[in-house]
């Protein structure tokens, strides 16, 4: 049997998850036994958001009259890595279904891509020169970067934090002895 919340394959009779402390009876009797758990969506988010990002990190960030410029050639490479080892995280997690640590390696790494994305596109925002003839603009591969890297940060976030909604009851207080 497995836990509905986190995916935990559990010795039968439990009432509880070992993991995260959801009730397994109330699971069992809805589905029907509970045989198969269900995927992490936010994992899943949150490892398509990082795929986003390696296709960003090779796509261009900067344009400028007929020239672009790649990520590649600046901090493309760094996001490229961040991403890779997103997808790497959530997979995992998706795979194995349990266990939410793996998860921090994604959201570390998409939250450092996410402040790459953004430093570079404050960066160009202020370096331009209102002035100049040739228009600078913000290439799709930096937003995809920026925007894939937020919305991944956040699918993490709550993979890794998010309550299920019940906590791990404590043992019932026992009754005072009754005077003798």
């Amino acid at each position: 049997m497995f836990c509905a919340s986190c995916g935990l394959e559990m010795a039968g009779g439990a009432p509880y998850c070992s993991d995260c402390g959801h009730p397994v009876a109330a699971d069992a009797a809805r589905s029907g036994g509970g045989l198969a758990p269900s995927l992490p969506l936010a994992a899943l988010i949150a490892g398509i958001c990082g795929a986003l990002v390696l296709i960003g990190s090779v796509g261009p960030w900067v344009r400028a009259a007929f020239v672009s410029v790649s990520g590649t050639e600046g901090d493309g490479m760094l996001t490229l890595l961040l991403g890779g080892l997103a997808v790497f995280g959530a997979l995992v997690r998706v795979m194995q279904r349990r266990g939410r640590g793996i998860m921090l390696l994604t959201l570390v790494s998409l939250g450092l891509a996410g402040v790459i994305g953004i430093y570079h596109w404050t960066n160009l925002e202020t370096s331009v020169d209102s002035d100049s003839i040739i228009e600078v603009q913000i290439g799709w591969g930096l937003v995809l970067v920026t925007f894939a890297s937020i919305a991944g940060g956040i699918a993490a976030l709550v993979d890794c934090f998010g309550s299920s909604g019940t906590r791990r009851p404590t043992a019932p207080a026992q009754p005072a002895d009754p005077i003798r």
